[in-house]
């Protein structure tokens, strides 16, 4: 039987949603929407596999049947169906009306609209198969179609805003820098593993009427597949899985497992480690100039707010910024520029301790460099965006938008983001009691890419703290989760039990301790000394 084949599809992935009815058939007819809900709860039960995000799994023999089928992979929320099989209640009706009204209008597009898009972006083989939909799919915010002519496979992404009454020319530059990095890294490093972007267009004005990126596929596996081992997702007799109920496996991988682990760590390293080979002068995304790869303009960086309704999204400029300090200032008033009561000002000092620290001082790759310089900074190196071989070689690295050139602390040397897990305030894709292991994968991380890139004067000597300095990133500049202020206390009281003085303090101690800060306690910011050894990179 031929091998599983992977289709790259660029972004977080669900299975394809069945055919609904839309609102402009039947708007007011309750029963129409129920027979919509309906459909979709059918469907949705019947889907025993979970989705993968970044990654569609067929293979040759459900292919030749016409069922796709999707093979189990743990992903960050060890994913189970996101339907309830309930009907009736109002917040199921809610979640379903969400649904339509997020992808309803994609869905709505016909197959035949897309056939053009991919005959315009790809060559076509010998014969000229037309390209047709092979399945449609979604993620937090991005809708892709998969289009095959056979031999080739392609993937449409649609941005979640990409509709008449949603579309914000504000997100124009978020598209065409994701493509316009891809494209740059390419062309500076051929090897790297990144997917080809074959077209793209930020209007309306096009065979599908909403604007898009067109995508090659790397063929491949979830990483997610090959870090735990096969038997992870054995259900119990309760139906419950294995993962959710029980963690000694988690501290106890086999010996294949265990090497699996190892050579996907090595190989992830090695990879990241050949961005030491592109920066730029400046803070910001990237964007080029026409066809040209020679001199890449460095653009603001644009973000948007997660929350609230689609047709009136938030979105957020920052400036380019030559320095990192600047960078980092110029966030930290932005946050904290209305600091009036202490437990607030108190924050914001221990945030100035930690920005005024090496290594976010200054952005060198040498320390004889007259100039300050920046890498490459990718916002979710998640399993689920590392595609890889059955061995854990990594084959692909999905998921670019929102990278921008950032300082060398936070750039490419980073640890992935499974391995930041007690810094950053979310969830991350290692279930609990995961975290009592970490340590050592860390230092396997570490070590392979200090060898990768040059050896310990490198950027890599940032690498086994880069968690701390990445959660002074999303603490600063993520504009989804919760509250700045939120963030911050998560991020001050994790650094304070790393202080002897302050190790075992209660929650309550701990936020007494802020206040005092922030109303100029003397004894307390003589405890905070402790801030900038703990940042530093070169104390253990």
């Amino acid at each position: 039987m031929e091998s599983v084949k992977k289709l790259f599809v660029c972004c977080a992935g669900r299975r394809s949603l069945p055919s609904i009815p839309t609102t402009a058939e039947n708007p007011n007819t309750t029963e129409a929407r129920q027979g919509a809900f309906e459909k979709l709860q059918i469907w949705c039960s019947s889907q025993v596999a979970q989705y993968s995000a970044g990654v569609i799994q067929l293979s040759a023999e459900a292919e030749d049947s016409g069922q796709p089928t999707t093979h189990s992979v743990l992903e960050t929320s060890n994913s189970k169906s996101h339907f309830n099989n309930s009907t009736g209640s109002d917040s199921d009706d809610s979640s379903w009306e969400e649904e339509l009204y997020r992808w309803g209008p994609f869905q709505d597009i016909p197959d035949s609209s897309f056939a053009p898009l991919a005959a315009g972006a790809f060559y076509q083989d010998e014969q000229g198969a037309p390209f047709v939909v092979e399945s449609r799919v979604h993620g937090a915010h991005s809708f892709v179609v998969i289009l095959s002519n056979g031999p080739s496979k392609l993937a449409v992404k649609i941005p979640i805003v990409g509709t008449k009454d949603r579309w914000n020319p504000k997100h124009k530059p978020i598209l065409v820098s994701e493509a316009d990095t891809i494209q740059w890294v390419r062309d500076q490093v051929p090897h790297f593993p990144v997917a080809e972007v074959l077209d793209w267009d930020t209007t309306l004005d096009n065979d599908i009427g909403a604007p898009y990126s067109c995508w090659s596929f790397i063929q491949g596996k979830s990483a997610n597949a090959i870090w735990w081992d096969s038997d992870d997702e054995e259900e119990t007799e309760g139906g419950e899985s294995k993962a959710n109920t029980d963690n000694d496996w988690i501290d106890d991988p086999s010996e294949e497992c265990e090497q699996r682990r190892h050579t996907f760590l090595l190989s992830l390293a090695r990879t990241m480690a050949e961005l030491r080979h592109v920066s730029m002068d400046a803070i910001g995304m990237l964007e080029l100039e026409g066809d040209s790869f020679d001199e890449p303009t460095i653009n603001p960086i644009y973000t948007y707010i997660g929350a609230g309704p689609l047709e009136c999204r938030s979105y957020r400029e920052m400036p380019v910024f030559r320095t990192a300090s600047a960078f980092w200032q110029e966030k930290l008033e932005r946050v904290y520029y209305a600091a009036h009561n202490p437990y607030s000002q108190g924050l914001r000092f221990v945030l100035e301790l930690i920005v005024n620290s090496p290594p976010f001082v200054c952005s060198k790759a040498s320390p004889h460099d007259e100039e300050e310089s920046f890498t490459l900074y990718h916002p979710d190196l998640a399993l689920q965006n590392i595609l890889v071989a059955d061995d854990g070689k990594i084959l692909g690295i999905l998921d670019w938008e929102g990278a921008f050139f950032a300082p060398r602390c936070v750039g490419h040397i980073c640890l992935p983001a499974w391995l930041q897990e007690g810094w950053l305030p979310v969830a991350s894709d290692i279930p609990a009691g995961e975290i009592r292991n970490l340590s050592k994968y860390r230092e396997i991380y570490t070590n392979a890419m200090i060898e990768a890139c040059g050896g310990p004067e490198s950027d890599a000597k940032y690498t086994m703290k880069s968690g701390l300095y990445a959660s002074v990133v999303y603490t600063l500049f993520s504009n989804f989760g919760p509250s700045s202020h939120d963030k911050t206390d998560k991020l001050v009281k994790t650094l304070f039990r790393k202080i002897p003085a302050l190790c075992d303090a209660s929650e309550e101690t701990l936020e007494e301790f802020i206040e005092k800060v922030g109303n100029g306690s003397l004894e307390g910011r003589k405890i905070l000394e402790w801030i900038p050894k703990l940042i530093d990179h070169r104390t253990s």
